[in-house]
């Protein structure tokens, strides 16, 4: 039987069914999450999902390997995925930040 997991971005919300024989969970959301709420095509997104702690009363990042359940609430983080072709690859997690406010945030906002 699907698994029915809530997924909000921002000020939307959906219900996304993951079916009992995926694998891997959190990619299949992924791809949900970005067909789901339209973003724009032409920029290489990166989808990070939360998941509301009692015991830190925050949400807090779930991992890639995480295997969601039925009625989980998991708030969906996307961000713009950098690259610099002149390194040939794409800029290290820890300078993410220096350099995004360089991409326009509208191509973020879902249509």
């Amino acid at each position: 039987m699907a698994k029915k997991v809530l997924v909000s971005y921002l000020e939307r919300k959906q219900v996304f069914e993951v079916p009992s024989d995926i694998e891997d969970d959190i990619s299949y959301l992924t791809s949900k999450v970005l067909k789901g709420f339209t973003f724009d095509t032409n920029v290489n997104l990166e989808v990070t999902f939360q998941k509301y702690d009692e015991e830190w009363d925050d949400y807090l990042d779930v991992g890639k390997d995480y295997k969601v359940e039925t009625k989980d609430r998991l708030s969906a983080v996307v961000a713009p995925r950098l690259v610099d072709t002149s390194l040939g690859g794409q800029f290290p997690a820890a300078s993410t930040a220096e350099v995004v406010y360089y991409v326009n945030y509208a191509s973020l906002i879902p249509h």
